[in-house]
């Protein structure tokens, strides 16, 4: 229901906006960002699936150290994003 309702707002605010920014996002870190979040869920939910099953092993290990390298890499992104100015100034 979250999901929902913000996606609703979205489509409310871009409907109802006179004018919408184009070309001040970078679209390509928006996807790595998408990406290296999805990657962080697949690995956590494996690793937790793993030490479910088999308990605390070295597989297990591995995926929670990918999962915390892509922890790491994602507040990078961030700002990195956040530091280069959106749009001409």
């Amino acid at each position: 229901m979250l999901f929902g309702a913000l996606f609703s707002t979205y489509i409310i605010l871009r409907v109802g906006a006179a004018e919408w920014p184009h070309g001040e996002l970078n679209v390509w870190l928006g996807m790595a960002n998408t990406f290296i979040l999805i990657g962080s869920s697949v690995t956590m939910v494996h690793g937790l699936g793993l030490s479910e099953a088999e308990g605390l092993g070295r597989k297990h290990r591995l995926y929670l150290i990918a999962d915390l390298r892509s922890g790491r890499d994602l507040p990078r992104e961030q700002v990195f994003r956040v530091r280069r100015p959106l749009g001409p100034r």
